[in-house]
């Protein structure tokens, strides 16, 4: 997938990731052809491949842009953002559920933590064990919040924050993570 910063490239691959979410809202998923994407985004199937290998690598794209502007400073506020994501994604989300893909979705979300994820540590008393703390972190967050969204959020979003928050010791305070502190 391309990952450069053009922006008639990046242009594209909006294009192409705007057909598949409103081709995959009419079709079947496993119906939609690479020609169908091209066509609905008025672009060249050599164009597709000059930045996809593959409609999922087009759906990673998607959601990695839904969710790249996180930049929330606590978990509450997080889980918020992801959530009106979602819901804004609703049918989308419906269908990636249909057929198995929302690990798409699930994916994207904890590579996003993984990226904010310093705002909710102190730090550790244990520092070689900080990198995988982060990683617990975002994965077992983004699983729970995928699946809250794939029962209708039945428990309210603020009972699953406190949820998280009491598994991993977070505060509702804010931490700032600085390693120099460490030292």
């Amino acid at each position: 997938m391309y990952s450069g910063t053009n922006p008639k490239a990046l242009n594209s691959q909006r294009l192409l990731a705007d057909a598949l979410v409103s081709l995959i809202k009419e079709k079947d998923y496993y119906q939609i052809s690479v020609f169908d994407i091209c066509q609905s985004a008025s672009l060249s199937r050599q164009t597709f491949y000059n930045f996809f290998n593959s409609k999922e690598e087009i759906l990673y794209f998607f959601f990695k842009e839904q969710f790249s502007d996180n930049d929330k400073q606590n978990l509450s506020d997080t889980l918020e953002y992801y959530s009106v994501v979602l819901r804004r994604n609703k049918i989308l989300m419906q269908k990636m559920f249909e057929f198995s893909l929302e690990g798409i979705a699930t994916g994207e979300i904890s590579k996003s933590l993984f990226r904010i994820s310093d705002n909710f540590f102190e730090g550790t008393d244990q520092p070689h064990l900080y990198l995988y703390k982060r990683t617990l972190f975002s994965g077992a967050v983004a699983h729970p919040l995928i699946e809250w969204f794939r029962t209708n959020m039945a428990a309210p979003l603020s009972e699953l924050t406190l949820l998280i928050e009491n598994a991993f010791g977070i505060s509702h305070t804010l931490y700032i993570y600085n390693p120099s502190e460490e030292k």
